[in-house]
Order: C-alpha cells, then structure tokens, then sequence
C-alpha cells in the first residue's frame, strides 16, 4: 500500500519477494508440514503442462507463455530475494512458513 498512497515512489519499480527462494519441492515440504497433509510437487513436461493448460481452456499462446515462466523458475531466474518489501513498508515480507502457519485453518 505505501507504494500505492505515500509520495516518493512515482515511476519506481519494485521487486516483491518473500525473505527466502525456496524450490517447488521445498515449498510442497513447508505446506505440508504447517497442514499436517501430504503435499507434493509432481514436475511434469513442457509438453505436459501446455497440455493441460489447453485442454483446460486457456489460450494455445497464453499457455506458452506460462510456460515460459515455469521454464525461467526452473532456471533460477525467479530465486533471487529483493530487499524492496521492508524497504517500501518498513515490515519484513512474510515467509511461506509464516504465511503456512497463519493460514493452516483455512486449508
């Protein structure tokens, strides 16, 4: 919100992350814990996913481009960790386990 409200933040663009980069498989472990169920990530093809995403309806070339995204997580291009959140509110950003733990009713 203080991006959104509080003057100094005209034309600056923000990296939002959490405090940590965690792995598909790291963050299935973290869910599954604070839930008490089994949470797994299955890594599925390329192929696969555009698969899925299509017969589910999405755009052929929308469906691509999501799996681009995934191809550029996979490479790392999505691990790094940004100090923007605290720096643009004053409060540390909330990590899964946080987020897991606050939220483990709901689920």
């Amino acid at each position: 919100m203080a991006a959104l409200t509080e003057a100094g933040h005209a034309g600056a663009a923000y990296t939002i992350t959490g405090p940590e980069a965690l792995t598909y498989h790291e963050a299935a472990d973290v869910l599954s814990e604070a839930w008490s169920r089994d949470i797994r990530y299955e890594p599925v093809s390329d192929e696969t996913a555009l698969d899925l995403f299509t017969s589910a309806g999405l755009d052929a070339d929308y469906a691509e481009m999501l799996v681009g995204l995934f191809q550029g997580v996979r490479a790392g291009q999505a691990a790094a960790v940004s100090p923007d959140v605290e720096e643009v509110t004053g409060q540390p950003p909330r990590s899964l386990h946080q987020f897991a733990a606050d939220t483990a009713g709901a689920w």
